[in-house]
């Protein structure tokens, strides 16, 4: 048998937890969560998002069953205010791109991801790019061409080409991971443009 009692103060709140065996014998546990001084929620959610994106990479795996009610939770995690949470959601998004339910929301995850070349972050908007990249390579051209992709990639090359050049103090990895993005956006449009004529 287990029974459970509460103890709340002003920041913590203790459980302590007693379990009889079969033999008589008691055992008595307390867990004492974190005080909300060292834990903030938008760093659990943090690493909540990480775990998941994490999770979704293996999309393929049968055991892996996403809801659509699921897919709205990741699009509403893209108006978050924290830009890693953000950009994990931008991340979810493509990897939801790779699985059946792709065919009912690519529009959106289109629109989304073009959203996301607008991002304030640099890390978001790079990312964007990346799925960009991944999820439109050799599929879903209707889209490509409904929603105006590569014009959206040739102003988002402009954009990011110009704040390389001005901002002197920007992190040397996010540097390196936008410059990666402007390299790679050029050899895409092309290959779609190639793609394009051979249809």
């Amino acid at each position: 048998t287990t029974t459970t009692t509460t103890t709340t103060t002003a920041t913590i709140t203790t459980a302590t937890t007693t379990t009889t065996s079969t033999s008589g014998t008691s055992i008595a546990y307390t867990i004492t969560p974190p005080t909300t001084e060292l834990v903030r929620l938008g760093e659990v959610q943090n690493l909540l998002t990480t775990i998941l994106y994490s999770i979704l990479k293996k999309a393929n795996n049968p055991h892996i069953d996403l809801l659509p009610i699921h897919v709205s939770a990741i699009f509403s995690l893209l108006r978050h205010n924290d830009y890693e949470i953000r950009m994990n959601a931008i991340g979810m998004l493509g990897c939801i791109a790779k699985t059946p339910l792709a065919n009912n929301v690519i529009q959106d995850i289109g629109l989304a991801l073009l959203t996301g070349l607008e991002d304030p972050s640099g890390w978001v908007s790079s990312e964007a790019v990346n799925v960009i990249f991944e999820t439109f390579d050799d599929h879903f051209d209707e889209v490509v061409t409904s929603l105006s992709i590569i014009q959206k990639l040739q102003l988002y090359e402009k954009s990011v080409a110009q704040k390389i050049k001005q901002d002197k103090n920007m992190d040397k990895l996010l540097y390196d991971r936008l410059d990666e993005a402007l390299v790679n956006i050029g050899p895409f449009i092309d290959y779609k443009k190639k793609q394009k004529k051979r249809k």
